[in-house]
């Protein structure tokens, strides 16, 4: 009865949305395309979602929406309204519509066209263009700019960033930041061999001196720095953090990743070279399966290239969708036993109780994105996990013993909980 209504109440109300999202059966310019089920697809005004006073009231204090966080948001949002419903924008900003339908992810995807439009960071375009344009002028970046500008600029990082051969210039450099780190760490645990309760602290450090490394090629000498203030902060990797978490809790899993790197290292000082990464898949796939769990965003965003259809209903040129895949990835009609930490699932050989990745629509894992506005830097962002947890687990071993680490959502996925895992030393 309740969705019913709200659903009456979304086809018939006026609509709370920017002039863009007038529904068009062709887009102008770009691909123009028609949908093959566009003349019997549902208007966009009938898909479901939140009223603009549900919007409100669902978010005041005691509201049904109140107090949770984004990824609590869209289970919630998704157990009222299903896979596809609509957020309504307000004080003249457009619709987003939320989508949990792979399909729908590779459909639009597959749309984007030549320069694909990802909005989302106006705050940080804001202050660029209109506070601080003497500083910035007209470079606004890869992760903010859009259209022939964004185009301009990728088209002059790619052949950098994204060639394979980067990853082994710098590969030596980063495990030499590593290395220093593992020496801070063991200096920094209790007499429990635990980790401080700052430790967010000290990875945000060595994550800084690593990007020292990767954007500027110099070292900044941040982790030795005494003086935590204005040393400033990359944000923490979640994911790496995520993954040492599940193999923290898994030693079985921790055990076996060890015995793989015992091939290339057989001391726990043994320098890192990019030959020696080339042949490490349970590595691999304990890093995958991690993402999977604690992925670095809650899922992927775009603007809707061209016209089309969407479960059945009309979605117009230039609308903003979010793409749900976090929930997905936890999800066990996609991902069976999706609650287990399961490293095999990724593996060619593994046992036959073990289900299988391959299996699983491969627009749901897509944690770097997918198209030419994926992440410029996911091949130096791999090797950076690869080379920083091989030097963790190859030196210590890792327990968990507090209570269910915990993520905190912001545009991007941080760690919610202090990251005190006991930390003992592996014998050589």
């Amino acid at each position: 009865m309740r969705r019913s209504l709200i659903k009456f109440l979304s086809c018939t109300s006026v609509r709370w949305r920017s002039v863009q999202a007038q529904v068009q059966p062709n887009g102008s310019g770009g691909d123009n395309a028609i949908d093959p089920e566009w003349a019997t697809a549902k208007p966009y005004e009938c898909i479901p979602g939140l009223s603009v006073w549900q919007l409100f009231t669902g978010f005041s204090k005691g509201g049904r929406y109140a107090g949770l966080d984004l990824i609590e948001l869209h289970y919630r949002l998704r157990e009222d309204f299903g896979n596809l419903y609509r957020v309504p924008g307000v004080m003249g900003r457009p619709d987003v519509i939320m989508s949990f339908s792979p399909e729908d992810f590779e459909k639009i995807f597959r749309t984007e066209g030549q320069r694909p439009v990802r909005r989302s960071f106006d705050t940080m375009t804001y202050y660029r263009q209109q506070i601080r344009p003497e500083i910035f002028g007209d470079m606004g970046g890869l992760v903010t700019s859009q259209g022939e500008l964004w185009q301009k600029m990728r088209s002059i990082s790619n052949p950098v960033l994204m060639h394979p051969k980067t990853v082994k210039v710098y590969l030596e450099q980063v495990d030499e930041v590593c290395r220093e780190f593992m020496t801070i760490m063991a200096k920094l645990r209790d007499d429990k061999h635990e980790l401080p309760v700052d430790f967010n602290e000290w990875i945000s450090r060595w994550a800084l001196e690593t990007t020292g490394v990767l954007a500027l090629d110099t070292r900044l000498g941040v982790m030795h720095s005494k003086d935590s203030e204005g040393v400033g902060q990359r944000l923490v990797d979640v994911s790496s953090v995520g993954i040492l978490y599940c193999l923290a809790k898994h030693p079985d899993k921790q055990a076996r990743l060890r015995e793989e790197l015992r091939t290339i290292m057989p001391s726990k000082d043994t320098p890192l070279t990019a030959s020696m990464m080339s042949n490490l898949p349970y590595l691999r796939a304990c890093i995958k399966e991690g993402i999977r769990l604690f992925p670095p965003t809650a899922g992927n965003f775009r603007a809707t290239g061209r016209d089309m259809v969407l479960q059945g209903y009309r979605i117009p040129k230039d609308t903003d969708i979010a793409m749900g895949s976090l929930v997905l990835m936890r999800d066990e009609n996609y991902f069976v036993r999706s609650k287990e930490f399961l490293p095999e699932r990724w593996l060619n050989d593994r046992d036959a109780d073990i289900p299988s990745a391959k299996d699983v629509n491969p627009f749901i894992f897509l944690p770097f994105g997918f198209g030419s506005r994926s992440c410029i830097g996911k091949r130096l962002a791999m090797m950076e996990m690869e080379v920083v947890l091989a030097r963790l687990v190859r030196q210590f071993h890792f327990r968990w013993n507090y209570e269910d680490y915990k993520v905190r959502t912001t545009v991007i996925n941080l760690p919610g909980s202090p990251l005190r895992f006991e930390v003992r030393d592996v014998d050589d």
